[in-house]
This record gives structure tokens, C-alpha cells and sequence, in this order.
């Protein structure tokens, strides 16, 4: 996804200055280190404590309008921009959003969302902001009950596992007492390769 922001070249805030006009807007947000708006390597920035990364260009206007000749807005104020990129992380798609509110606030930045054409202003920008918070906290849920579930079946599986084995042992002593048929291991070692078999494909194809 791409979110690009208008902006007067004279006009670019300093690092300080955009975290300065950030903490006004109450989050949890901080630019780590590395954070460079002329690098297209970066976004990299922490909201909540949680650390993500997305690419930023600096680009001339023309570039943007060459791609998207159906904006409307007035641009004549403006001759650069800034173009941030993010995939499916939704705390990147939070930063860009907040980033894009501090440009707005200190040089009246106008911003567009490129993958439908449509222009953000700060309201609904901000109206953004915890739609990417709530989606990520989803995601969060969803993993930790995959995990929970993987976990589960994993011990189920080991449980089983130990439970095939030790009566595979003990009715291997039992046949060598002469006091069942041979038919009872031979099943149980059958269930027991079988199971191995099933479980070494599992695996197999979980690496690939």
C-alpha cells in the first residue's frame, strides 16, 4: 500500500520537529534511530513498543501526477513529496498515518491514498489510526490461538505417542510369556509405523 504526502521542499520539518508535533497527538510513538525521511530504507519507527519498517521516497510532484493524472487538488504550492510504502503491517500503516497528521499540522501537507486515489485529510486520517491498532491487536489474537492450538496438538500427538509405545512394549512381554498371540504387537507396531510415517509427511511438508 501507498500513502503520499504533498509537501513544500522548503518547508520539511526536522526529525525533532515532527516528534515534538507528534507527542501533541497523544501515541505512544517514537522514530528509532535509523529513521531518515531521505532514506527509502528509513521508516523505522516504534508504536506502542512495537518496532516496524516501511519504505519512504522523496520524489519530485510531477512523478505523482504522471501516475495519477485524475487528482483534483490544487498543487501549485507543493513541488515535492514524500511516498511511504508498507504491506500487510498494520502498525506501519498507523506511523505512516500519524506521520502523515504531523506533516498536515506543521507545512499543510495534502495526502493521498494512492491505491484508491483518495485524499486524506486529518480527520480522517486520525479516524485511521485505531482501525490499524484494532486490525493489528486482531492479528495478535489470532496468532497467539494458532499457537495455543499448535501447542495442544503437539502434546496431544506426544501423548499418543508414548501411549502407542508403551503398550507396544508390554505386549511384547506378554507374547514372549506365551500369555497372548503374536497377532496384538504385530497390530500395535503396524499403528505405530503407520503413525510415523504420517507424522515424518507432516513435517516434510511443514519445512516446505
Amino acid at each position: 500500500m501507498t500513502m503520499t504526502a504533498f509537501i513544500d521542499k522548503a518547508k520539511i520539518p526536522t526529525k525533532l520537529e515532527l516528534e515534538t508535533q507528534i507527542k501533541t497527538l497523544g501515541y505512544n510513538f517514537r522514530f528509532n534511530e535509523n529513521f531518515n525521511l531521505f532514506d527509502e530504507f528509513g521508516g523505522d519507527c516504534e508504536l506502542d513498543g512495537q518496532e516496524t519498517f516501511f519504505e519512504i521516497y522523496f520524489i519530485k510532484k510531477e512523478e505523482v501526477i504522471s501516475e495519477m493524472p485524475s487528482l483534483d487538488k490544487d498543487l501549485d504550492n507543493y513541488d515535492s513529496a514524500f511516498s511511504f510504502i508498507w504491506g500487510a503491517d498494520s502498525i506501519a500503516g498507523a506511523c505512516i498515518s500519524i506521520i502523515s497528521v504531523a506533516l498536515i499540522d506543521l507545512c499543510n501537507s495534502k495526502v493521498v491514498f494512492d491505491d484508491f486515489e483518495v485524499w486524506y485529510d486529518r480527520e480522517k486520517l486520525l479516524e485511521e489510526i485505531p482501525m490499524f491498532l484494532e486490525e493489528e491487536n486482531t492479528n495478535i489474537d489470532e496468532a497467539i490461538k494458532e499457537n495455543l492450538a499448535f501447542d495442544k496438538k503437539k502434546k496431544s500427538e506426544k501423548i499418543t505417542n508414548i501411549i502407542l509405545w508403551s503398550l507396544l512394549i508390554i505386549t511384547m512381554l506378554l507374547m514372549n510369556r506365551k500369555i497372548i498371540s503374536w497377532h496384538i504387537p504385530s497390530l500395535l507396531l503396524v499403528s505405530v509405523l503407520i503413525k510415523s510415517v504420517i507424522d515424518h509427511n507432516k513435517k516434510r511438508k511443514f519445512k516446505h
